[in-house]
């Protein structure tokens, strides 16, 4: 993924991030980044403190384009379960305005606060 998600800040830190899989409350470095795949797509990487690589929150979807800077499509199910509640709890983004198919899921479409 590329560094230079063209939004700032690109790196934010959150506090008491939990999620279905990761109950514990925990400080997480959330980062923005470009999807190499679509660089119209941003990546948001959730990590701890010392770089440890928890989730990406996002994901690159064939077909979706952006309507504006700062939307992006969350990954809400598997292993995500919760990534949505969270963003929202952590007032990073917005509720969802749109879903969009992917397989036999639905990626929520939200735009990131602060855009």
């Amino acid at each position: 993924m590329n560094r230079d998600s063209g939004i700032f800040p690109a790196r934010r830190v959150i506090a008491g991030w939990t999620t279905k899989y990761s109950p514990t409350p925990k400080d997480v470095v959330l980062t923005m980044l470009k999807y190499p795949a679509d660089e119209r797509q941003l990546a948001l990487v959730v990590s701890t403190p010392d770089g440890e690589r928890l989730c990406t929150a996002s994901v690159c979807l064939e077909g979706f384009k952006p309507s504006k800077l700062g939307e992006v499509a969350i990954k809400n199910w598997s292993e995500n379960e919760g990534v949505y509640e969270a963003l929202l709890a952590a007032n990073v983004i917005y509720p969802a305005h749109a879903k969009f198919p992917t397989g036999f899921v639905e990626a929520l479409i939200c735009q990131l606060k602060g855009q």
